[in-house]
């Protein structure tokens, strides 16, 4: 039993880790109205295993610390992500086919993942709504489109529910 906490601990570090990583390696396009976080990728990991959603979070709020946005992204950016994770978690975990859940996914982290987001940049730099949001959701479908291909590869050679 601890043996198997370790190592739910150990991949949740893993994952929040190169989520941060990947975040400020591209920081000139992960903040702002029009970013393309490429480490949204691992957002599709949540959908295979559930200790995921904690190492997506833990990586989106060590990562937010670095916005331009300060304490507020930390905060809304990170409860965004725990919460359009868990709504797709609770949604996708019967559907036996992985591109569906992926699918599932990437619309739920586009389309309300996304209105947090808008609003926090509306509220701090009064930039109008739609634009803000729909250029927010146009980037994440790109970034979730690229990540779900490459989390649908690597997780036919190696078993990502594990």
């Amino acid at each position: 039993m601890k043996k198997k906490k370790l190592n739910d601990l150990s991949k949740i570090g893993i994952v929040g880790g190169l989520y941060v990583a990947l975040s400020l390696l591209l920081a000139p396009v992960s903040f702002g109205a029009l970013q393309l976080r490429i480490s949204e990728t691992f957002n599709h990991l949540a959908i295979l295993n559930k200790r995921y959603i904690w190492g997506v979070t833990l990586g989106c709020a060590i990562a937010n610390i670095f916005s331009p946005l300060g304490v507020i992204d930390v905060v809304i950016g990170s409860l965004s992500t725990l919460m359009m994770l868990a709504i797709s978690y609770f949604l996708s975990k019967r559907i036996e086919d992985i591109k569906k859940r992926m699918i599932i996914n990437t619309l739920i982290c586009s389309t309300i993942g996304m209105l947090p987001i808008a609003l926090e940049l509306v509220f701090i730099f009064q930039m109008p709504f739609l634009i803000t949001w729909g250029g927010l959701f146009v980037s994440e479908i790109i970034s979730m489109t690229f990540g779900g291909i490459v989390i649908y590869h690597i997780n036919k050679r190696i078993d990502l529910t594990e």
